[in-house]
């Protein structure tokens, strides 16, 4: 296969590394880890704050002896991140349900997508993955009743600003456009949330925070995003179940085999179409899907299925990577994608994973590994 080699700073590598699941830190990532806390812990933290990331490292600081302790100022920071997310979560999985309920009252199937299903399925503590939307998908034909049910649940037309604290509204026409658009207008609306004194205290203390803490309650933003298809352009299968653990009363999830694909295009659009690393988080939800729900997946269809949507490119570099970089077993694969067949590689479609490191040639797996 064709490389490029590149180097990579401390900060990338560490990227690289809490994306993800390891059963032993291998040494690149406790060598970068050891480095960047020695050099400046704070802009470590500022960095992963930016890409949604200081969950991963949280995690990852407490339960492993081997890194080099942080400063008692560095420990609050991620205490306090990590009581933002767990708390965002919490209210986050609440209107969930409550737009559940909605939508079986209304008779309307729904799927739910992206973090709301994966920080639960593929992760051990809620405090871990960052999730900042309801993502759910529904018959487009559904889409504007479920539109109207959510705006009499007390959401608005709009996006919350962050700096402003406080919510803009919009509006854009409620309108299906299949092939053109996936998504209806986004909705956002502030809950209020009485909890823990003392996690409300640690969570105030969250710089740049998106919930707001007054008077011992806490304003916290939700999104909302109703989706009537997975793109606009990739006929991306879009199969649904019930699975025994699910935390909702009728929504569904995607099968193993449509969330990996679905994951691994989302993770390609936002690294390399929109050069946004927060899409290193879908990335790492589907490396933590391979490695615990892999036994599901079949394989050879998937192979199949993504690239007659048009979309086997991003899911080869997951698949790749998985195995090669982060050393998780990928089930049987011999029917190769007719890409392959072709003479192509995953390199000739693009970057990927490289994007992290701000520069457009793809890096060497053996830098890394």
């Amino acid at each position: 296969m064709q490389t490029l080699s590149v180097t990579l700073g401390p900060i990338d590598s560490i990227r690289l590394g809490l994306a993800g699941c390891w059963d032993r830190l291998p040494d690149w990532l406790m060598e970068a880890l050891t480095t960047q806390i020695a050099a400046d812990e704070a802009e470590l933290i500022d960095r992963l704050y930016e890409t949604d990331q200081v969950g991963y490292l949280n995690a990852i600081v407490s339960s492993s002896p081997r890194i080099a302790a942080l400063s008692v100022t560095s420990q609050g920071r991620l205490s306090a991140y990590a009581g933002m997310i767990e708390l965002l979560t919490a209210c986050l999985l609440s209107s969930a349900h409550e737009l559940d309920f909605v939508a079986a009252q209304l008779d309307i199937p729904i799927v739910f997508l992206k973090g709301i299903h994966t920080s639960a399925a593929y992760y051990s503590q809620p405090s871990i993955r960052y999730i900042r939307d309801i993502d759910v998908l529904v018959p487009h034909g559904d889409a504007p009743r479920l539109y109207q049910a959510a705006l009499r649940m007390g959401f608005v037309q709009g996006d919350y600003d962050w700096l402003a604290k406080r919510i803009t509204t919009d509006s854009q026409p409620v309108q299906v456009e299949k092939g053109i658009k996936y998504e209806l207008p986004r909705l956002v609306k502030i809950v209020t949330c009485e909890c823990d004194p003392v996690l409300l205290s640690t969570v105030s203390l969250a710089e740049n925070s998106t919930i707001q803490v007054r008077d011992n309650v806490a304003y916290v933003p939700i999104g909302l995003e109703i989706h009537y298809a997975l793109t606009p352009e990739f006929p991306i299968p879009a199969d649904s179940f019930r699975p025994d653990d699910t935390l909702f009363a009728h929504g569904q999830y995607l099968t193993p085999d449509c969330c990996l694909i679905y994951l691994a295009f989302k993770a390609y659009v936002d690294i390399v179409v929109h050069h946004s690393l927060r899409g290193i988080k879908l990335f790492a939800d589907a490396l933590r899907l391979i490695k615990k729900d892999g036994h599901k997946i079949h394989w050879n269809e998937i192979v199949v299925r993504s690239h007659e949507a048009g979309v086997c490119a991003p899911l080869r570099y997951v698949l790749f990577h998985a195995e090669n970089l982060y050393r998780i077993n990928i089930g049987d694969t011999s029917v190769q994608c007719p890409c392959v067949d072709a003479g192509s590689s995953p390199l000739d479609f693009g970057d990927f994973l490289p994007r992290i490191s701000g520069k457009l040639q793809p890096f060497r797996l053996g830098n890394v590994s």
